[in-house]
């Protein structure tokens, strides 16, 4: 979601997030526009910024400023909005969690993996050959997910008031997440801002030089237990 305006606000106790770690560094990402996407009228209860609400749903679209979080690239990324509460601030310090660490309480501790499930799935697709209305879907699909612990899509803490495409799209999304159950094992990565507005997005695949030394690095760890064990035979 945009709401572009800046703006530091309360966020309602029951929907804030439940973080437990230790400070870690954290890196800027420079927001440079909206990908796909449409508009959509929702609600969130507890949202201070009134209900029901109409914004832009979709993908947004950023650049690293300076140095990336690790396991990043400099250039270009695109996000989901996991803060539906939050304005979205130009440019954000971010900190890369994972988003087994992502739950809130209205959605249940395993809400991080349900969005990860999602992400993992259609995000990828969406953004290569999807339409505004996939991504619009697929953002109503993550906000069901993280604030809600069912796929009611007209009830509960998040409901989507929008009719037609974006609501039978959505669906379909949360349909497969809950039929396999298989989103536990799901993870992703969690932007994290303490002022702004908080953005999930693909965890990173290592590249192919960091392949390469991370299965040097097992053969030369195996190869050392062969020996050790060759050794305790004599």
């Amino acid at each position: 979601m945009a709401r572009f305006v800046s703006r530091t606000i309360i966020i309602a106790s029951a929907l804030v997030f439940v973080l437990n770690t230790t400070p870690a560094s954290a890196s800027q990402i420079d927001f440079t526009g909206t990908g796909k996407g449409a508009w959509a009228t929702f609600s969130l209860a507890g949202d201070p910024l009134g209900n029901p609400f109409s914004d832009f749903v979709g993908e947004l679209l950023w650049n690293w400023i300076g140095t990336p979080e690790p396991g990043f690239s400099s250039g270009s990324i695109y996000t989901y909005c996991v803060d539906a509460t939050s304005y979205l601030q130009d440019p954000q310090t971010v900190t890369a969690r994972s988003t087994d660490l992502l739950t809130s309480a209205t959605g249940g501790a395993d809400a991080g993996g349900r969005v990860a499930y999602l992400v993992d799935k259609y995000a990828a697709d969406v953004h290569q050959n999807g339409t505004d209305v996939d991504a619009a879907a697929l953002q109503i699909a993550i906000w069901e997910a993280l604030y809600d612990s069912t796929e009611d899509l007209s009830g509960g803490t998040f409901a989507l008031v929008t009719t037609g495409a974006i609501y039978d799209k959505a669906k379909f999304y949360l349909d497969d997440l809950y039929s396999g159950g298989t989103y536990h094992t799901a993870s992703a990565t969690w932007l994290d801002t303490r002022a702004g507005q908080d953005q999930v997005v693909l965890t990173p695949t290592p590249e192919p030089a960091s392949l390469t030394l991370f299965g040097s690095a097992l053969a030369l760890a195996a190869a050392r237990r062969r020996k050790r064990k060759a050794n305790l035979t004599w």
